[in-house]
């Protein structure tokens, strides 16, 4: 079951305590749909991105064989609607450049700008032209892969996931699913990727998973309500 008014609209920029003037710099800059506040979890991560060294450590990718050719054209507008449709996942983690010099103590540090069109591109690497019994081929998907893991992204420009298809000779194709914690967990990336492929069946038309941005907003309201006071003890 729903909880009650998921369906109704959200007002924006209601899980942060920023000024007009500050959310008038946001939203001028580029096209964005709302400002979130992060999550605590978000928070700790996105602290720990902004130590030397921590680029790659929060970056997760998976991989996926195919025994045919991946069409490109339906993926990438799977990937575009996935972006669409699930706003969660067109989000830039960013400190707030205030307009004031002096904020209110209050006004939120860090948060998620929702970016309202962020690019969806794939990569392609294409060695299909190699001999299918050539090591030097596999050595190389596998470097490509390696390469592509611990490539960092930059947490303040979304989209922080990625696909880039390995054409393999005989063929087959590769796909890696590289993403940042800071979007999803693994117990998430399962709708993710069930989206993802419903929506590469359809070309983009149909999902597997109902957008509900409305229910981000709310467990953020709720965090906000209950404070960190008791957390803070426990601590």
């Amino acid at each position: 079951a729903q909880p009650a008014g998921a369906d109704a609209a959200v007002e924006r920029f209601a899980t942060v305590r920023l000024s007009a003037a500050t959310l008038d710099r946001i939203t001028t800059a580029e096209p964005v749909d709302d400002v979130w506040a992060m999550s605590p979890l978000q928070q700790g991560v996105y602290y720990q991105c902004s130590l030397g060294g921590a680029q790659s450590t929060y970056i997760a990718q998976n991989t996926f064989e195919f025994d045919r050719r991946i069409d490109t054209d339906a993926m990438q507008a799977a990937l575009h609607a996935l972006l669409r449709r699930q706003p969660q996942l067109r989000v830039g983690f960013r400190t707030i450049e205030h307009a004031e010099p002096d904020p209110a103590p209050e006004a939120t540090a860090v948060a998620q700008v929702v970016v309202t069109d962020p690019p969806a591109h794939i990569r392609i690497v294409d060695l299909a032209d190699r001999d299918a019994d050539d090591p030097g081929a596999a050595q190389d998907a596998l470097r490509i892969a390696a390469a592509d893991r611990t490539e960092p992204f930059d947490v303040a420009t979304p989209p922080l996931l990625r696909l880039t298809v390995i054409r393999l000779p005989g063929g087959r194709d590769r796909m890696l699913f590289t993403y940042h914690f800071l979007l999803f967990d693994g117990w998430s990336r399962e709708l993710v990727l069930r989206e993802l492929f419903a929506l590469y069946d359809s070309r983009g038309a149909t999902g597997a998973v109902a957008p509900h941005d409305d229910l981000v907003v709310r467990h953020l309201q709720w965090l906000r309500g209950i404070g960190d006071a008791d957390a803070t003890e426990s601590w």
